[in-house]
């Protein structure tokens, strides 16, 4: 069953994340002691009943973004997320209260405050620690080929296109490539250029983008991984792809922070959800040379 759960703690003082997306061993245990509850669960189907007994039985600085909470009246601070167009700005929201809260610009007693803070002027990307210390990696393309979901996968075609367009203009240029799909296998055995990369966490991942010249990958953790290390970055989304509160595109609100990013989606004809493969091929081989060149003297 899915519900609410710890995450971790931060700032020094005893922190619970709450998400919809981590699983519970003893749904009745009570919720353990904590200066401060922040419950990430903006959407409202996730336990809502479970979530609010848990939340009223709290005495914690309660920091929410969701309608149904704010709505009972048992929260400290609530952010309408539907009101900011990028997630960095929704978690920027939520650190800056904790940052008042540690230098007591705030006391953990007021509740109902900080609806919504002014927009931040610049959203920083999400933090992760170094992983490596090698200067000298970033000698290949990191290629993911898979999103959550089937219509974020990159497809046959386009990786053959890829490839064959590195193979001739960047015959120096290493890609390595995360795909567990047997028709993609077979493209990145038959190019010498290309090679798979076999992770066996996410930790991996992180360290394959690190050390990458450039990453190319759909709507996924990945992109917010490229930011995080500034890693640039070519981020391929959907068509007609809404997020959750259906005022922005996904592409819009997750989109990548690195210095040099392109961002692709598909041409739309109608109002459903166009998938990652109806990308033109050329238009991802056009985007690589334009970020290449930033990044490398000349093709090879």
């Amino acid at each position: 069953m899915e519900a609410p759960i710890i995450i971790a703690t931060s700032y020094k003082l005893n922190v619970i994340y709450s998400t919809s997306i981590c699983k519970v061993i003893d749904l009745s245990a009570p919720l353990p002691p904590a200066d401060i509850i922040i419950d990430l669960c903006y959407s409202d189907s996730a336990l809502i009943d479970f979530r609010l007994a848990k939340l009223k039985s709290s005495a914690a600085f309660i920091i929410t973004c969701s309608k149904l909470v704010a709505a009972a009246k048992i929260y400290s601070a609530y952010f309408d997320f539907s009101k900011t167009n990028h997630f960095g700005e929704r978690t920027q929201q939520i650190t800056s209260v904790i940052q008042k809260l540690c230098t007591h610009k705030i006391q953990p007693t007021q509740k109902n405050i900080a609806i919504n803070t002014a927009e931040p002027d610049n959203i920083l990307p999400p933090y992760i620690p170094h992983i490596t210390t090698t200067k000298d990696n970033h000698k290949y393309i990191y290629i993911n080929t898979e999103g959550r979901t089937n219509d974020r996968n990159i497809s046959p075609d386009q990786l053959s296109y890829l490839a064959e367009h590195l193979s001739q203009h960047y015959q120096n240029l290493h890609a390595v490539v995360y795909s567990n799909d047997q028709e993609l296998i077979e493209i990145i055995k038959n190019n010498s250029n290309l090679s798979q990369a076999y992770t066996k966490n996410f930790l991996d991942a992180c360290i394959l983008v690190e050390n990458s010249l450039l990453t190319i990958t759909p709507d996924t953790s990945i992109v917010h991984v490229s930011s995080a290390y500034n890693i640039p970055v070519i981020a391929l989304y959907c068509g007609n792809d809404l997020e959750y509160f259906r005022e922005y595109s996904t592409s819009e609100i997750w989109a990548p922070l690195s210095q040099q990013h392109i961002s692709l989606k598909p041409p739309v004809y109608w109002i459903k959800q166009v998938p990652i493969k109806r990308i033109k091929p050329v238009k991802i081989t056009e985007a690589v040379d334009i970020l290449l060149s930033q990044l490398i003297s000349t093709p090879h």
